[in-house]
């Protein structure tokens, strides 16, 4: 619950470990899909920069080899048929069919050269966006989550002092715990009991608007 100077009254303590729990399962879950991110993004790189152009490199030389043969046939066809009708119909097929394989195979490899520096461009853009997350998730959150342990740690003990009742974190003095009512003090009348001391450690939590004088 907020207050009007900026501070919060801590009304329950399980409320601030469950705000914690799901805080530390986004850290966990976030740092996951990063890191999943970041594989998929190195894979693709190896799969443009060596698999694909080791791949049709390969295609090349070996389509070239066949077409290498294939002429070699053909020729050797046309001159064991010179005196009759041509007769080299599937040669020169087999010729043309290598001859599409290594057209092929030097287009996918030109279209792979040209992929490369796209995908550099958006792996650079992405990475910008993603290593301050990342920075933010393995630092900041983690401060705030250990800050977050602390405050639970230290509020816990005073309630265990205390007795249950709400705090006031950060911000404006205690207000009273409960309904404001109108009374006649007396010279007789008790002083009202002061608050226990807090913890040794609270200081390092609870501002000093915060801290009950003993």
């Amino acid at each position: 619950m907020a207050s009007e100077g900026g501070g919060a009254w801590v009304l329950s303590i399980e409320q601030l470990e469950t705000f914690r729990a799901s805080l530390a399962k986004f850290q966990e879950e976030a740092k996951a899909a990063i890191t999943s991110a970041d594989l998929e993004v190195r894979r693709a790189l190896q799969w443009l920069h060596q698999d694909q152009p080791s791949r049709w490199n390969g295609e090349i030389r070996r389509t070239r080899q066949e077409l290498a043969e294939a002429r070699t046939t053909l020729t050797r066809k046309r001159i064991a048929t010179a005196e009759g009708p041509p007769r080299d119909t599937l040669e020169r097929e087999a010729l043309q069919a290598a001859e599409r394989r290594l057209r092929h195979a030097e287009d996918q490899l030109a279209k792979v050269k040209r992929w490369i520096p796209l995908l550099e461009r958006a792996v650079q853009e992405y990475q910008g966006q993603s290593r301050p997350l990342a920075e933010t998730l393995a630092h900041s959150v983690d401060e705030q989550l250990h800050h977050l342990s602390a405050l639970i740690h230290a509020l816990q003990r005073y309630l265990d002092t205390a007795g249950p009742r709400s705090v006031f974190v950060q911000g404006t003095p205690s207000l009273p715990t409960s309904s404001p009512t109108t009374t006649t003090a007396s010279p007789s009348d008790d002083p009202p009991p002061s608050s226990p001391p807090l913890p040794p450690d609270a200081d390092e939590v609870l501002p000093a608007s915060n801290r009950h004088s003993t």
